[in-house]
């Protein structure tokens, strides 16, 4: 059995792209300070906004797609939810735990843009978010989850990147092998290593991106 990471391992190829979602992984992999994401965007820290967008923005994208919006509509919706949020944030917004924290009022927020997205474009002028059945998908919490999920660690492996102590080619074999479910012969074969180094750089990869995640984690806190 394979050793699992923390975020759970995603699929190859399964992060949003799209113009600015993709540069939202650069900006993610900056250091914050220990400060909660929320509060440092309280504050108006532009390192804890990079790390808040870097994850979530490819989320509300992710959703804006699976209620099959274009991605120029899906782009409208990601900005205007991170300028709705950042509006909200900045004048003294305080979250209601009592409903799930941060991650669910954030949710309503991307499902009310999306269907008044659907409704500009005309694409279905009636829709209403508790009666479309693409956005009650959205919605739920595994859904939401299992999406957060996969750009959580894509935000780790862009972090993992930029290891000093990591090389590009380790970084690649783990994503082949691990990620990608490819053959250990064929990868250690091509990338010129042993089997044996091959599950040497796995366990080493796991082991960083299990920090990483906790890193993360502290770095989200309430969100």
């Amino acid at each position: 059995m394979r050793e699992q990471v923390a975020p759970a391992v995603a699929s190859g190829g399964d992060t949003a792209a799209s113009g600015t979602v993709q540069s939202a992984s650069a900006t993610a992999s900056l250091p914050v300070t220990r400060l909660s994401v929320i509060e440092g965007c309280r504050q108006g820290c532009s390192q804890a906004w990079q790390t808040f967008f870097g994850v979530y923005a490819p989320l509300v994208y992710r959703f804006a797609r699976h209620a099959r919006l274009s991605d120029s509509d899906a782009e409208d919706v990601v900005a205007n939810v991170m300028r709705n949020l950042m509006k909200a944030l900045r004048s003294g917004f305080e979250g209601d735990h009592t409903i799930g924290r941060f991650r669910h009022y954030l949710r309503k927020v991307a499902n009310r843009e999306i269907a008044a997205q659907r409704r500009r474009s005309s694409e279905q002028p009636s829709v209403d978010p508790q009666e479309s059945p693409e956005i009650e998908a959205a919605e739920s919490d595994p859904a939401w989850a299992e999406a957060e999920r996969r750009e959580r660690l894509r935000v780790c492996l862009d972090r993992l990147r930029l290891l000093p102590e990591v090389s590009p080619r380790d970084v690649v074999a783990f994503e082949r092998y691990a990620l990608n479910d490819e053959p250990a012969e064929r990868v250690a074969a091509e990338l010129g290593i042993s089997r044996s180094r091959l599950y040497v750089i796995k366990h080493e990869m796991v082991q960083h991106l299990r920090r990483l995640s906790a890193q993360l984690d502290d770095e989200l806190g309430e969100v």
